[in-house]
């Protein structure tokens, strides 16, 4: 009896590029996140205030989810790569009052129907203290999503996930098409 074939690929294929897609992710995502030195630090909290003001400025209706959030975990500029299995990797600071809390790092893998390379600018937005702490833990990633992005011309988009917090991703420069599944992994290191 001949295989079912989804895409040109058997189930059990897919299946295969799914787990080993996941495993690297997992690996990759327990990569600790490295100190930033005081200059690090201060170059990032920049970038990061240039980010969050030029996504205030791109989309309007999102200056008021900033404003409503208890903390943000901002990431310049996460660059990514793919031709069908894809890797992505950005580091940043949460700003939790104002004030920089500590570093992250967000180590994306990602399987399906996909090519190209793109560097894109990320916001997650907290509205709960279990959100958060669940972040700040290592006990927070996400999930799926589809890729479109075209230099600077593509538009951000929000995903809502984890019962207390939004993410939304602005494309910089680049070009990656596609429909594929990603899992986002997060690490955090507080400040010293």
């Amino acid at each position: 009896m001949a295989a079912q074939t989804l895409g040109g690929m058997s189930k059990r294929g897919r299946a295969a590029v799914v787990a080993c897609v996941a495993a690297a992710g997992w690996l990759l995502g327990g990569c600790a996140v490295r100190p930033f030195s005081e200059a690090e630090l201060a170059s990032m909290s920049r970038a990061a205030d240039e980010t969050l003001g030029g996504m205030r400025a791109k989309e309007g209706y999102l200056a008021d989810s900033i404003d409503r959030s208890i903390a943000q975990a901002v990431f310049p500029k996460i660059g990514k790569g793919a031709f069908f299995v894809g890797f992505g990797l950005g580091s940043g600071v949460l700003i939790e009052d104002g004030e920089v809390t500590g570093t992250c790092r967000k180590t994306q893998v990602s399987g399906g129907y996909q090519i190209g390379g793109a560097v894109e600018s990320e916001a997650v937005l907290f509205f709960s203290e279990s959100a958060l702490s669940d972040f700040k833990d290592g006990d927070f990633a996400l999930a799926s999503r589809g890729v479109a992005v075209i230099g600077e011309s593509g538009r951000g988009y929000v995903e809502e996930f984890h019962g207390g917090a939004d993410e939304y991703t602005s494309p910089r420069v680049g070009a990656m098409l596609g429909v594929a599944g990603a899992l986002d992994f997060y690490s955090f290191r507080a400040v010293e």
